[in-house]
């Protein structure tokens, strides 16, 4: 988000004033958008937007330096993109269905209310530039300062303005948007955590729609009356209710407080495959002296893969372990069910469990190499 915002802005400073230490600026911009997220670059098309609507307005020289310009910030992208290449399995999970689509106005800004007044402003916004470019209202009067005496150059007019502004806002918040869901079958790029860079966007369009409104008192009052009553009906009040986790998340930093608590030199960890417990216990055990891993056999980083991969006979792997920490995910009664039938069947027979320690949807066994 900071990144298109900065070269958002960038690039209205140089549509003010073309010259080469602006477009420098907006230069160095484009790569921070592609290096945070690549999706991000996606934003390029409303800038191109604002490019050709300030060549349209007489502002000469515009079109030519910005090419230069992004396209010099997209070489320094160039890298990320063939690394990222060889990654692209990471998200081939990420098919979104309609529910999903449907659903990402909430996803972006994660409450009822919040959604409602930004989509609501920012349709007010785009209707009423919808309006102006029809000529429904009236055309500038000679005091509007876009008069033949108020500068060189042939300005537009309120009519205009209105609709040229909002373009590359419009475009920065439903382009990427489009773009992702278009390609979403080949590229597996839609997702909410994505496009929270589109934010501003409608956060933008939001204010020029509220704005819009205050003009008129009396729908001011009534838009202002549903909104208290849309929040005294669904803001959570009690901070309970917006703190405590997700109802099915795993309570995986207790587990590790007492794994390293209770641990001695020479204990090993292993994982059922339910919920992720060894992505959250690297993290959590991250500091420190920690067991290591019995079943592991090729690192995330080795698979380009979110996953490891395990020993496919767990025997040579559990060998000289006398004590084994199981860390098993989810709320089913027994603990190894969530593991393959070789590495299962190795810790029922040759491990005894010695303790067990229960916390909200994750339990943690201590399994020790029986006589």
């Amino acid at each position: 988000m900071t990144a298109a915002l900065l070269g958002f802005l960038a690039l209205l400073r140089a549509l003010e004033r073309p010259v080469p230490r602006r477009w420098a600026l907006y230069a160095l911009t484009v790569p921070f958008m592609g290096w945070s997220h690549l999706v991000a670059l996606t934003v390029l098309v409303a800038h191109l937007a604002a490019v050709l609507d300030a060549r349209r307005r007489s502002v000469r020289h515009v079109l030519g330096p910005w090419l230069i310009a992004a396209g010099g910030g997209l070489a320094l992208v160039v890298p990320l993109v063939v690394l990222a290449r060889t990654q692209a399995q990471q998200i081939a999970w990420n098919t979104p269905a309609w529910n999903d689509i449907a659903a990402m106005p909430y996803m972006l800004f994660r409450s009822p209310v919040a959604t409602a007044v930004v989509l609501g402003g920012a349709v007010v916004a785009l209707v009423a530039a919808s309006r102006r470019r029809r000529g429904n209202e009236p055309a500038p009067g000679p005091d509007s300062g876009h008069g033949p005496d108020s500068g060189p150059g042939p300005g537009p007019g309120p009519d205009d303005g209105l609709r040229t502004r909002l373009t590359p806002l419009a475009l920065w918040a439903l382009a990427p948007f489009l773009l992702t869901v278009v390609t979403a079958r080949w590229l597996h790029l839609f997702l909410d955590r994505y496009l929270l860079f589109t934010v501003p966007a409608w956060i933008l369009l939001a204010t020029v729609g509220i704005h819009r409104l205050t003009a008129r008192p009396r729908v001011v009052r009534r838009v202002a009356a549903a909104f208290v009553v849309v929040i005294a009906a669904f803001v959570p009040f009690d901070r309970s209710a917006v703190t405590r986790n997700t109802p099915r998340e795993p309570d995986y930093h207790s587990v590790a407080v007492r794994v390293l608590a209770d641990q001695r030199p020479g204990d090993g960890i292993a994982y059922t495959h339910r919920l992720k417990p060894r992505r959250a216990l690297d993290f959590e055990l991250r500091e420190g002296p920690r067991p290591k891993d019995v079943l592991l056999h090729d690192t995330p980083q080795q698979r380009a893969d979110y996953e490891a991969g395990e020993c496919q006979d767990p025997r040579p792997c559990a060998a000289g372990y006398q004590r084994i920490w199981l860390v098993s995910a989810g709320r089913s009664k027994d603990p190894f069910s969530g593991m393959g039938q070789l590495k299962s069947r190795l810790l029922r027979e040759e491990f005894r469990t010695v303790r067990t320690a229960d916390f909200a949807n994750v339990r943690l066994l201590l399994l020790e190499r029986g006589p």
